[in-house]
């Protein structure tokens, strides 16, 4: 009869003695262990697994029911038997219960329970060794974690495992897993991994001590989402302080990117951000025990400040980053989060601080300066704003990014709205100079639209903006500030002025061609100031004499455009008259006497030109060291016949007596050319006789100035003499019955007249 049928009939026992015995029992152990074996290689199904789990619980079962009825126990060799079944039965069900689907899980647990607590029970029996191995520890644990054992029950298997002899590497990473699948159980977590630090670390003499208790931190990093589990993270962390422990680069590098990764998703959440939980998750990436990682420190001290900053926290934003290593504290990012936090506290000196900062920062991007404006225009800091921007402008003309992602526009005309006075009015040099800095940006920004797209509608309009400030500004600025610097502001407002003319889009004002003229003029006027003065070197002077006379010209073209669209009459005379003088003074600066000749031409073909047109370039020329003689006869020669037709039209006697003074000293030095009525002489004459007949007039007379009749008698009674004694008699005649016919009209005493009779006599 086989084995298995003796078996069958429970007849071994009556026909074997124990030897047979325990060989039979060895038989069903060893064929359950391997119906075990088979049941958990990787290539069996799951199906299959189950039906050899319940084969070999069964073989199992047997071998320790007939133990038991052969009452042979206290042998040594059926006492080894027995554990050995009750292990491999323990495990058979533990894997019989961690199936999925199984209908009998939580029996099987419950045997595998029962098996696993007979055997220790067995073992202590005994006070064998055995009851502590690890491995039995833990299948213990693992049979009490699918069972959901109360978590003391479960904490003291924890606690029994952790305290064998050897714990070996496959033991920790099975207890780790439990732990990530008890994620949620705080309480649970936090023994568990304090009893396994407590171990690891009286085991560092282990090569691979250090590394598992990295995974341990790490597990619990894993598992640590909620609000509540941020403290047991960091109790944890302070135990491993205090047992003063050192986690490796590289370990401490992935613990703190785990908590970054939960703060982000606490930030990242559409529905509803949990800002702080997400600082709090930050924070412990920030503990003492990876100072070592200051760059990871700074970097987290960053994300700390910021989920502060959006959960309304600027204070606590303000401290968290004081936790910055203080050699990695001068970085852009730092700087620019201190800006923000003054913005948030309305606080305006701190944040006109943090952006100087910012600026000087060695890791400084160009790209954070239009946040920074945005943000400073909304808290409405001006000063921050201007100074942002004005850097803005800056390095847009050193970093292409930046140039295109600024709109130059719109930048430069901000810069030079906030640049400008705060009453619009109070200009001084300092602002001037700021503000035709920001003009002169603007109108490089606007030229290169202009060529990019003349059609461009937006630019017209800034366009339109910039030459109208730049004009008021030129305006405000006059007399208040350095003419040169008037003179650039008016340039600026013709140019940009011009500027719109090339913008298509919209056609232009007739008031621009006044404002062109307007800013043309003003600044010719303001450089022949300058160059007036005589504070400059000959060079200096030359220089600006020139631009002068180039200007004038300019000038001439765009009052000839004034005109063709008729903008106002009197404004086109006054500017013309103004600009005959400043052309004229221009030529004689640069002793260009022939064109200056041509200045006095075109005033003298302009009837409506005023007398005073013509006096201003005669007092020009009469001071001028390098005029020729020709010329001054010329230009005095004018201005004297243009007073000549005011006269009788309530003549100013004075002007008329000083240009005559001047004209007849200019002739009458010049050499007299015998037998020629063309002389300078005869042509003083005729002045002279011209004035003499005037003083017939009792109102003139009275009007003329004493000395000036005086001077002209002495004058002519003098050529008189002269010319007698080069034996020109008829003219000495002439002279001194001019002279004499003076004397009537009391330019002397009766006796100096009585005199002079008789001497003409």
């Amino acid at each position: 009869m086989s084995l298995l049928m003796l078996l069958k009939f429970g007849l071994i026992l009556a026909l074997a003695d124990h030897l047979q015995v325990h060989q039979l029992c060895q038989t069903c152990v060893t064929y359950g262990e391997h119906l075990l074996g088979d049941a958990l290689k990787s290539n069996t199904s799951s199906a299959a697994a189950e039906k050899l789990l319940l084969r070999s619980t069964d073989w199992l079962r047997k071998s320790l029911k007939l133990l038991e009825r052969a009452e042979q126990g206290s042998l040594p060799h059926f006492a080894e038997l027995q554990a050995r079944a009750l292990r491999r039965l323990a495990r058979s069900f533990f894997e019989l219960g961690s199936k999925e689907g199984c209908p009998t899980k939580s029996d099987a647990l419950a045997s595998a329970e029962a098996a696993l607590g007979e055997l220790i029970s067995f073992y202590r029996q005994r006070s064998s060794a055995a009851g502590q191995d690890a491995n039995l520890l833990l299948l213990r644990v693992d049979i009490l974690h699918k069972r959901d054992a109360p978590l003391r029950t479960l904490l003291e298997a924890v606690r029994d495992l952790l305290t064998s002899k050897s714990l070996e590497a496959a033991a920790v990473d099975r207890l780790l897993a439990i732990v990530r699948a008890r994620g949620s159980q705080l309480e649970f977590v936090r023994e568990a991994v304090k009893l396994l630090l407590q171990r690891l670390v009286q085991d560092t003499a282990s090569p691979t001590a250090p590394d598992t208790i990295t995974r341990v931190v790490l597990t619990l990093a894993l598992v640590s989402k909620s609000a509540a589990s941020v403290p047991v993270l960091r109790d944890t962390l302070d135990l491993l302080e205090q047992l003063d422990f050192h986690i490796s680069r590289d370990g401490g590098l992935a613990i703190q990117m785990l908590c970054w990764r939960h703060g982000e998703g606490l930030q990242g959440r559409s529905a509803e951000p949990d800002h702080l939980l997400a600082a709090s998750f930050y924070e412990i990436a920030m503990h003492p025990m990876f100072k070592k990682m200051d760059k990871n420190v700074a970097r987290t001290a960053r994300k700390v400040a910021l989920c502060y900053l959006e959960a309304g926290r600027p204070e606590a934003a303000q401290q968290a980053l004081h936790a910055c290593p203080p050699h990695l504290a001068d970085d852009a990012l730092n700087h620019y989060i201190n800006f923000d936090i003054a913005v948030r506290m309305r606080r305006e000196d701190d944040a006109f601080a943090a952006l100087q900062a910012l600026l000087g920062s060695p890791n400084f991007r160009s790209v954070m300066l239009p946040t920074v404006v945005q943000v400073a225009q909304e808290a409405r800091f001006e000063r921050v704003v201007y100074h942002a921007m004005r850097s803005i402008s800056e390095q847009a003309q050193v970093d292409a990014s930046i140039g295109r992602e600024v709109d130059a526009v719109v930048l430069t005309r901000s810069l030079v709205k906030h640049s400008l006075p705060q009453d619009g009015l109070s200009y001084d040099q300092a602002t001037a100079e700021i503000v035709i800095e920001h003009l002169e940006n603007n109108l490089s920004a606007l030229k290169k639209r202009a060529e990019l797209d003349p059609t461009d509608a937006r630019a017209c309009k800034e366009a339109e903006w910039s030459y109208r400030t730049a004009f008021n500004a030129a305006l405000l600025m006059c007399d208040v500030v350095d003419s040169l610097t008037a003179a650039k502001a008016f340039d600026l407002a013709l140019a940009l002025a011009q500027c719109r003319e090339t913008l298509t889009a919209q056609p232009a004002d007739k008031q621009i061609h006044s404002t062109k003229l307007w800013s043309s003029l003003p600044s010719l006027v303001a450089r022949s100031a300058v160059a007036r003065r005589g504070d400059l070197d000959e060079r200096e002077t030359r220089f600006l004499w020139l631009q002068c006379r180039t200007s004038a010209a300019d000038t001439w073209s765009l009052l000839k455009s004034a005109r063709e669209v008729a903008v106002s009459e009197d404004a086109e005379s006054s500017a013309e008259w103004t600009l005959m003088v400043l052309e004229y003074e221009a030529m004689s600066r640069l002793d260009d006497w022939t064109g200056a000749a041509k200045a006095l031409q075109t005033a003298l073909e302009n009837k409506r030109a005023p007398v005073k047109v013509v006096e201003t370039m005669a007092d020009i020329a009469w001071g001028s060291k390098s005029c020729t003689a020709q010329h001054l006869q010329e230009v005095l020669t004018a201005a004297f016949e243009k007073m000549k037709e005011e006269i009788s039209n309530e003549p100013d006697t004075h002007r008329l007596a000083r240009w005559l003074r001047a004209l007849l000293a200019t002739l009458l030095c010049q050499p007299h050319s015998n037998g020629s009525s063309s002389t300078p002489y005869a042509t003083a004459l005729e002045h002279l006789q011209f004035i003499a007949h005037r003083l017939g007039k009792k109102e003139v007379a009275q009007m003329y100035p004493p000395d000036e009749k005086a001077w002209l008698l002495s004058t002519a009674w003098d050529a008189g003499i002269e010319l007698y004694h080069l034996g020109e008699y008829t003219s000495a005649k002439t002279f001194c019955e001019v002279a004499l016919s003076l004397g009537q009209r009391e330019a002397c005493s009766p006796v100096t007249l009585g005199q002079m009779n008789v001497q003409y006599a």
